[in-house]
C-alpha cells in the first residue's frame, strides 16, 4: 500500500511551489467507503505528527491538498500471509481532496478526504432544458460544469425543467429519476477514473463469484418497506385527475392490505399506470437484507451486483451492494451492506384499473389553462389508430382533460373533421372565421375541415403530425399543416389571459427555500414567435413554458358606434330635414405593443418552471 500527498503552496517569490511526499510511514487505519445514494467516495486515515520527534515532525496536512491511494493486486481476495514472495504490483484505488483535520491529543491527526465527486455535490448551477433528452441534458450538465464523461445509458426521457440552486450532482440524480419513473429502467451514477458514468444496473454484475466461508454476517428480513396496493393519483386541480391502482390480491390475503398512494406529476398523467406498476414490483416483496464482512476486493463498490455462492450459510443468489466499507491492514476487508436482488414480478395478474374524471370548472363553462396543459402533455408523442388522419383523435382525447363535449367526443369515436365541426355548432359553440387570435383550447380548423389542432393560446398548439406519426406541439400554428398555411376556422373554446389571470395570487405561497426566481425584469428576444429571456439570459421563456398576458398579444378588437342628432348651420337648422341617425361596427387591427429588446415584468408560478409575462417596463416613466 501507498499513501501519496501532493500540495500546492506560494513560494519566497510569490510563485507556485509543488510539493510530492509519501507519507505511508507515518499514517494507517486507511478507510474507503461509498454508499448507493451518494455520489463519490470517502477515504479517511490517521497520521501521527510530532514536533519533537525528527521523523515526525511538520508532517501534518493541508485542507485542499490532494492524496492517492494505492493498494497491491495481490492484497485482495487474500489474507497477508499468502502474499509473501508476489509481485506487489500496484493499482490506484483513490484519488481525491483533503477537506477535514480532527486532532486527537498532542500527535494524532484524524483527516476525512472526499473524490472530486465534493466539488460536484457542493457546487451549484442554474440550467434550463427545453425539451431535450436525458442524454443530451446530462452531456450539457457535465459540459457546462467541465465534468469529463464516461459511459452515459442512452436515456430518451424527455427532460423540461428549471434547475435553480441544486447542486451538479442533484440535477443529474433528478434526471435518472424523471427517465426512471417513465421508463422502470434503474441506472447508476458514478464517479470512477476521473469520469462520470450513469449506466443501466444490469451492465454492472461482477463477473466474480463469492465462494469465500462467510462467518461474520447478520441477516435481516422485514415486510416493513412492503405496499401490495398502488394508487397513482396525477397531482391535478380538483377539476381533472387520472387515477391508475393495481394490487396483489394474494398478497394482501397474505400479509393485509399495505397501501401506497404516488402522486404523479402533472406533465405525467399518461404514465400513471407505468408509475404504479414499477412501483409494486419495487415494493410488493419482503426485503432481504445481509451484512458481511470479506476478504477485501477492490472492484467491489455500492452499486455493483455480486453473487454469492456459500453453502456454510446457505445463500446463493445476486445482492446489490448499498453500502460498501473497505479496510486496509495487515489484511484488506471489507464490510458490505447488501439488498438481495429479486425477479421482476409478474403483474399481469394483478387486479389493475385506470380512471379519468373530469369535472367542468365551477365557476365558469371554460376549461382552465393548467387543465389544457394536461391534455396536451399526456397525449405528446401519442400514436393515434388512425394514423395520418388522427389529428381530431388526438385532438379529442387531449380535450378530454379540459373539455367536457371534448370527452363526449372521445368516448363516441368521433374522428372526423366535419363531424367534430358539426357536433361543435350544434352543441352550442361559436364555429367561425379565424381572425388572427384563438384563445387556450380553442379548436384550429384547417383548410375546408381538413386538419385540426389546439391552440396553446400563444400562436402556437398542439396536435397530430402525419410526417411524423405522432402527436406534437407546434410553435408556430401556420405551419401546423402546411407550411404558413393559417387555420382557417376556430370553434371557441377555452379561456383568456385575463379570465384566470386573477387567480394567479392565490398560486404563489411563502416558502422557506431562499433560493428562488422571484419576479424579475425580463427582455424581449423576438415577438413572432414570442420569445422572453431572463437572468442576463440564462434561461429562456417561450409558448412552451410561458403565458403572455391579453393585452401584449391581441392586435384586434372591434368597436360600434350610433349618434342622432340634429344638423344646424350658424345655430339654425340646416334644412327641412336636419335630423340624423348614423350607426356601424367594425374591427381595429392594432400596432404590436411590445417588440424586440423591451423590458417585461416576468412572475413565476410557485414551482418556478412556468412563467407569465404580465407586461412591459419603462425606466423613468
Amino acid at each position: 500500500m501507498k499513501l501519496q500527498y501532493t500540495n500546492t503552496t506560494k513560494g519566497k517569490d510569490g510563485k507556485d511551489v509543488t510539493e510530492t511526499r509519501e507519507i505511508t510511514a507515518y499514517t494507517n487505519n486507511y478507510q474507503r467507503s461509498d454508499g448507493i445514494d451518494t455520489l463519490g467516495q470517502e477515504f479517511t486515515f490517521d497520521l501521527a505528527d510530532n514536533p519533537f520527534d525528527f521523523n515526525l515532525m511538520g508532517t501534518r496536512l493541508a485542507i485542499g491538498g490532494k492524496i492517492e491511494f494505492s493498494n497491491q493486486l495481490s492484497n485482495n481476495n487474500k489474507s497477508a500471509t499468502t502474499q509473501l514472495n508476489e509481485e506487489q504490483q500496484e493499482q490506484v484505488v483513490f484519488q481525491g481532496i483533503v477537506v477535514a483535520e480532527k486532532q486527537s491529543g498532542a500527535n494524532k491527526y484524524s483527516y476525512t478526504c472526499f473524490d472530486y465527486c465534493f466539488y460536484l455535490n457542493k457546487s451549484e448551477i442554474e440550467i434550463q432544458f427545453n425539451g431535450v433528452s436525458g442524454l443530451e441534458a446530462i452531456k450539457k450538465v457535465c459540459s457546462e460544469n467541465n465534468v469529463p464523461l464516461g459511459n452515459v445509458a442512452d436515456i430518451k426521457t424527455n427532460i423540461k425543467k428549471i434547475y435553480q440552486g441544486e447542486t451538479v450532482s442533484d440535477v443529474i440524480k433528478d434526471i435518472i429519476k424523471q427517465a426512471t419513473e417513465e421508463t422502470g429502467y434503474k441506472y447508476r451514477l458514478e464517479y470512477r477514473d476521473g469520469k462520470i458514468h450513469v449506466e443501466d444496473y444490469k451492465d454492472l454484475v461482477l463477473d466474480k463469484v463469492i465462494t469465500q466461508p462467510i462467518n461474520n454476517y447478520s441477516r435481516d428480513l422485514s415486510m416493513e418497506d412492503m405496499r401490495n396496493s398502488i394508487v397513482a393519483i396525477s397531482q391535478k386541480e380538483k377539476s381533472t385527475s387520472v387515477k391508475s391502482t393495481i394490487q396483489d390480491d394474494e398478497s394482501i390475503k397474505k400479509y393485509g392490505l399495505i397501501k401506497k398512494i404516488v402522486k404523479v406529476d402533472n406533465k405525467k398523467q399518461a404514465q400513471t399506470a407505468q408509475i404504479a406498476k414499477k412501483t409494486i414490483q419495487d415494493t410488493n416483496k419482503v426485503a432481504e437484507k445481509l451484512n458481511l464482512t470479506l476478504l477485501g476486493d477492490d472492484t467491489v463498490r455500492s452499486g455493483r451486483i455480486i453473487i454469492i455462492d456459500d453453502y456454510t450459510v446457505d445463500i446463493h443468489d445476486k445482492f446489490i451492494v448499498e453500502n460498501c466499507k473497505h479496510n486496509y491492514g495487515v489484511n484488506h476487508t471489507m464490510t458490505l451492506d447488501l439488498k438481495r436482488v429479486t425477479k421482476e414480478l409478474d403483474t399481469s395478474k394483478y387486479a389493475t384499473s385506470t380512471t379519468t374524471t373530469v369535472t367542468p370548472n365551477a365557476t365558469n363553462s371554460t376549461a382552465n389553462a393548467t387543465q389544457v396543459d394536461a391534455g396536451m402533455n399526456a397525449l405528446n408523442g401519442y400514436q393515434s389508430v388512425y394514423r395520418d388522419n388522427g389529428c381530431v383523435d388526438v385532438a379529442v382525447k387531449a380535450g378530454s382533460y379540459y373539455s367536457p363535449f371534448l370527452k363526449q367526443q372521445a368516448d363516441i369515436g368521433t374522428a372526423n373533421v366535419d363531424t367534430l365541426v358539426n357536433n361543435a355548432q350544434s352543441a352550442g359553440y361559436k364555429v367561425e372565421a379565424f381572425d388572427g387570435y384563438a384563445k387556450k383550447g380553442d379548436i384550429l380548423v384547417y383548410g375546408n375541415n381538413q386538419h385540426v389542432i389546439i391552440s396553446d393560446g400563444a400562436g402556437g398548439g398542439f396536435g397530430n403530425s402525419s410526417s411524423e406519426g405522432h402527436a406534437k406541439f407546434y410553435s408556430d400554428a401556420n405551419n401546423a399543416w402546411h407550411t404558413n398555411e393559417a387555420p382557417s376556422k376556430v370553434i371557441r373554446r377555452g379561456v383568456y389571459m385575463e379570465e384566470w389571470h386573477s387567480q394567479m395570487a392565490s398560486m404563489f405561497k411563502d416558502r422557506t427555500n431562499p433560493i428562488r426566481i422571484g419576479a424579475c425584469l425580463g427582455e424581449v428576444i423576438s415577438t413572432s414567435p414570442w420569445k422572453v429571456a431572463i437572468k442576463d439570459g440564462k434561461f429562456m421563456i417561450d409558448a412552451s413554458n410561458g403565458y403572455v398576458c391579453f393585452q401584449l398579444i391581441h392586435h384586434i378588437t372591434t368597436y360600434s358606434y350610433r349618434h342622432s342628432g340634429k344638423m344646424t348651420h350658424k345655430g339654425c337648422p340646416a334644412g327641412p330635414k336636419s335630423d340624423y341617425d348614423a350607426q356601424g361596427e367594425g374591427k381595429i387591427v392594432l400596432d404590436e405593443l411590445w417588440k424586440a429588446g423591451d423590458k417585461v415584468l416576468v412572475i413565476p408560478d410557485e414551482n418556478e418552471q412556468h412563467f407569465f409575462i404580465v407586461d412591459i417596463v419603462k425606466e423613468g416613466v
